[in-house]
């Protein structure tokens, strides 16, 4: 098996801070290339994934690399990166819940978890920050919103609109 390798990730989208700022999380996950198709399709983590059949198929047939992702210090891992190749048909749908996941013509890449697939665009690293967005919970693909708070408004802006608002 190889060895796993530790990675730092930044979402696509940054979560907001207790300030009402953007900030970025510095997530780091471990990474472990996976073997061949095989052992792709021997993987636990591949027999539970909220897969269509024709997900599952594309995968079986347009896989051109894969990895598996984990927390450091974790034994299991929680994602599979999957690399596909560019043949498929625009609009075929992936994942079966909690939202159905449809390929457009430039997606690359499946992000695979036991709860929900992603799909990416671009280069790995696109692919991994979609990962981010799912760790940080700053993507709506898990099911829920994306989270939003509202900046604090602090006392002296409020006096300097108030001044502004007697000119």
């Amino acid at each position: 098996m190889p060895a796993w390798k530790a990675r730092s990730i930044t979402p696509n989208f940054l979560p907001f801070g207790d300030n009402g700022r953007t900030y970025d999380p510095k997530l780091v996950v471990e990474t472990q290339r996976v073997a061949d198709l095989a052992d792709l399709l021997a993987d636990p983590l591949w027999r539970i994934a909220p897969l269509t059949n024709v997900g599952r198929t594309l995968v079986a047939e347009e896989t051109v690399k894969a990895s598996r992702a984990r927390l450091p210090g974790e034994a299991e891992h929680l994602a599979l990166v999957i690399r596909i190749t560019g043949r498929h048909r625009p609009g075929l749908v992936v994942s079966a819940s909690p939202e159905r996941a449809a390929l457009a013509k430039t997606d690359r890449w499946l992000i695979v978890t036991s709860r929900v697939v992603v799909t990416a665009r671009g280069y790995e690293d696109r692919a991994r920050a979609s990962l981010a967005d799912l760790l940080a919970g700053t993507t709506h693909r898990n099911g829920r919103p994306k989270p939003y708070k509202a900046p604090p408004v602090f006392q002296e802006d409020l006096d300097a609109l108030a001044d502004l608002a007697f000119f």
